[in-house]
């Protein structure tokens, strides 16, 4: 029972000295802020930001769009239509062939380095394969009926070079499918003598 007064005494006796804070805080000249500034260690701990909330992107997006209304802020290699670039060579000596890919004149002609799998064409066009005459891309059209179809583009090497000075309105690529491989020429036995099939 003693025990019991005495933890009421002490409870008192830390109540009426925790009253007189109270008070301090609520003194005319003290803001909330002024008054949790004195009981922090850290200096301006009040004006720092909260680490909780999501901090905004450091840089603006340019959204500036060239006289053709290009827009700046995709990449490079998917501003333009694909007859506007320009394939200067192909690599094809290890395993991952690459292409080395002119942008066009807007971008001062520019020379990019260009595997397999990357993205070129302001219509979503995935380079598909790196052949040594030139780049197969391929780009997923929606036709008007709801359909998608895909387009096979082959940027022929030098193709805009050659182009331009036959007409200058002339696009550098050639649309559809490979040449199918010629047949190998033998020359006598039995494989061109159409009787002995």
């Amino acid at each position: 029972m003693k025990a019991i007064i005495r933890a009421m005494s002490l409870l008192a006796l830390l109540g009426l000295s925790a009253s007189p804070r109270a008070s301090a805080a609520e003194a005319p000249g003290e803001s909330v802020e002024e008054y949790l500034q004195k009981l922090s260690t850290i200096p301006d701990v009040v004006n720092r930001k909260d680490p909780f909330i999501q901090a905004a992107a450091p840089f603006s997006v340019p959204k500036e769009t060239l006289s053709e209304g290009v827009d700046l802020s995709v990449p490079a290699l998917e501003r333009y239509p694909l007859s506007k670039y320009e394939i200067v060579a192909t690599l094809l000596g290890d395993q991952y062939p690459r292409a080395l890919l002119r942008l066009p004149k807007e971008e001062k002609g520019k020379v990019l380095i260009v595997k397999e799998k990357d993205k070129l064409g302001n219509k979503g066009g995935i380079i598909t394969k790196i052949l040594k005459d030139g780049v197969s891309v391929v780009q997923k059209t929606r036709s008007p009926l709801g359909f998608i179809d895909k387009q096979d583009t082959i940027i022929r090497v030098g193709s805009a070079e050659e182009d331009s000075k036959k007409d200058e309105k002339s696009a550098p690529i050639i649309q559809g499918a490979p040449a199918p491989a010629a047949q190998p020429f033998t020359t006598g036995g039995q494989g061109n003598n159409p009787r002995r099939r």
